[in-house]
């Protein structure tokens, strides 16, 4: 990454190069197996018939991001892992739309394979944002991530 500083009478300051995400990709049906190529990109959960995302093996440092435009009303938001022996883990801070109720939800890296919101007490609803980052060649985390549901809050993870 090149840092450059502009010079100093400009009012924009420097620019860091290569701090960007991709662009953001609509979901393009109901399951969707991501490729390696697309890390760092954003991508919706945008139908209410639910949308199942499915990592690529992964690589330390690649990463994508969720975001629900739509909520779960039947099947299930979900990001699943790309073989049984690669796991999920880490934490996601969920809420209840619209109270001050909210709770830390911890995925087990050693046996979780998937997040699946089923649009109430799992999540899924408009607005919940989740990030995955590989750790190792077998391991993801969730981070920066806010799971929106409602009734009594239960773990995603599976």
């Amino acid at each position: 990454m090149a840092i450059e500083q502009l010079n100093r009478k400009n009012t924009e300051g420097s620019r860091a190069y290569g701090l960007h995400d991709a662009a953001a990709e609509a979901s393009g049906g109901a399951t969707r197996t991501l490729t390696a190529a697309e890390s760092g990109g954003l991508f919706f959960w945008d139908a209410a018939a639910g949308v199942d995302y499915t990592l690529p093996a992964p690589v330390a440092g690649m990463k994508f991001a969720f975001y629900a435009t739509v909520a779960v009303t039947s099947n299930a938001h979900a990001i699943s892992t790309d073989a049984a022996t690669t796991f999920i883990g880490g934490p996601l801070s969920m809420g209840i739309a619209a109270t001050d109720t909210n709770e830390m939800q911890v995925g087990d890296e050693t046996s979780d394979v998937t997040v699946s919101m089923n649009g109430t007490t799992t999540g899924g609803l408009e607005g919940t944002y989740i990030e995955v980052v590989a750790i190792s060649s077998t391991v993801w985390i969730t981070r920066r991530s806010t799971v929106i549901g409602s009734g009594t809050l239960a773990t995603p993870f599976a």
